[in-house]
């Protein structure tokens, strides 16, 4: 038989410091029932009685543990739900803890199980998954310059970036944007018009080289619409945002702002929590629970 364990001394070395100090090796008999109509099954534990008064559990020189011990934590919901199919128990409870900022979900898979008469009896609760709900990169970026306003060269350069994200205006309306952008940096901007419309018709006067003097104007949409997942490996999302600019003093800086953000946090989350409620067929409780503190 090996007597090693892992990271560990050996049974050997325990016993001997065991004896030098005096400890008495004592079994402890319990009975419980796990499910209702079972007669009730017998766990031994075997545990060491210290001099100071103290017990200490010989559980890790035995084949396995006596009950699972572990927090796992996953990046995306099919994990969640593949971890907590495998794992759970009758008891099992999920949480979810939505806000908008963010929010994800916790299965604690060993929570209670069902005892005699309806009652719950109660169980460790250190077995659980934890799913944090991560934000794609693509709502990163995004999020990351909304309500800012930029240089019209910043701006321009990150929309050639992420056109990709666009779906509306098409991608070659807001290419001709991001060119309009490019060409008049540097020049002097009269006014913003709001159009019939609803589109705004910046109007400028180059200042500069060899195109000083020259006048024109070109116009923006109220707003355009991006798609993508909010969360990693999650569903897509169609979402607007608003452009924002100021041209105080002849210079022009332009943004945009996602209309609502906190809203689509929690339709994503929503939507996350009745998937797995729905895949789990467990209700999945609004809240958090404290266990072993």
């Amino acid at each position: 038989m090996n007597t090693n364990t892992p990271n560990g001394p050996t049974q050997a070395e325990t016993i001997a410091r065991l004896a030098r100090e005096a400890i008495i090796p004592t079994r402890f008999l319990t009975k419980r029932k796990e499910t209702p109509g079972e007669t009730g099954e017998t766990c031994v534990i075997d545990v060491i009685a210290r001099r100071d008064g103290g017990l200490e559990s010989l559980e890790r020189f035995y084949p396995a543990p006596f009950r699972a011990r572990a927090s796992v934590r996953v990046r995306d919901q099919a994990s969640f739900l593949a971890y907590v199919q495998a794992h759970r128990r009758a008891g099992t409870v999920v949480f979810a803890e939505v806000n908008e900022n963010g929010g994800g979900f916790r299965a604690i898979l060993d929570y209670q199980v069902p005892g005699s008469a309806g009652a719950e009896l109660p169980q460790w609760g250190e077995h659980e998954c934890v799913y944090t709900c991560e934000f794609t990169p693509e709502w990163k970026r995004w999020t990351g310059l909304s309500g800012k306003l930029l240089a019209q060269t910043e701006l321009a350069l990150f929309f050639e970036d992420n056109v990709a994200d666009i779906v509306a205006p098409v991608g070659a309306r807001m290419l001709e944007i991001v060119k309009s952008l490019e060409a008049t940096q540097g020049a002097e901007f009269k006014s913003a018009v709001r159009l019939d419309n609803g589109d705004r018709a910046f109007a400028f006067a180059q200042t500069t080289g060899a195109r000083a003097g020259e006048k024109g104007e070109f116009e923006i949409p109220q707003e355009f619409r991006l798609a993508f997942p909010i969360f990693t490996n999650g569903e897509g999302y169609e979402f607007a945002c608003r452009f924002r600019w100021n041209c105080d003093g002849g210079k022009l800086r332009m943004g945009f702002e996602i209309v609502k953000p906190h809203k689509l946090i929690e339709v994503a989350l929503t939507v996350a929590q009745q998937a797995i409620a729905g895949e789990l067929k467990l209700p999945v409780l609004l809240g958090s629970a404290i266990v072993n503190p």
